[in-house]
């Protein structure tokens, strides 16, 4: 008897399989460590540091919406083009952040810690960059981020 089924739920398995391990838990805290699947620049990569030298956090909005997919496409490419227009776009060698919060308050690691992202001019070295997806000039955090955050800074 055969199973006409069985390449789907191998599917299902496999696309699960691929979630949880992304999933990481650090001292009871999720964050879901997509550093491999966002956009990187072709040929410019980011340095290294010890971390040592890292001693502050500093937190940063979106200034729009997006996913951390959509931020690392803009800060990686040299133009990005919206309906017609080009918005710029940063040309660096990745995304400038080492973690991003969605307003669910879930959390995307998004560099190593020892990667010195672009993020802060003249505090790259030093820092690690969070950033909150929203637009905080027009609209309000989540609950969800703040309560995130909180896990997360410690």
């Amino acid at each position: 008897m055969e199973n006409k089924n069985i390449p789907i739920l191998a599917i299902f398995v496999f696309a699960i399989y691929m979630l949880i391990s992304k999933a990481k838990k650090i001292d009871g805290i999720v964050t879901y460590n997509i550093i491999d699947d966002l956009d990187k620049h072709p040929t410019k990569t980011f340095s290294s540091r010890n971390l040592s030298q890292v001693n502050k956090l500093i937190l940063h909005h979106f200034a729009g919406n997006g996913t951390p997919y959509a931020v690392a496409k803009y800060h990686v490419k040299p133009e990005v083009w919206v309906n017609g227009e080009n918005i710029g776009g940063r040309n660096w060698p990745g995304i400038g952040y080492h973690y991003v919060i969605a307003k669910d308050g879930k959390i995307y690691q998004t560099n190593l810690w020892e990667t010195i992202s672009y993020h802060v001019a003249g505090e790259n070295t030093n820092s690690i960059g969070i950033a909150l997806e929203g637009n905080f000039k027009i609209e309000q955090h989540e609950p969800a981020q703040i309560d995130s955050l909180n896990k997360l800074i410690p």
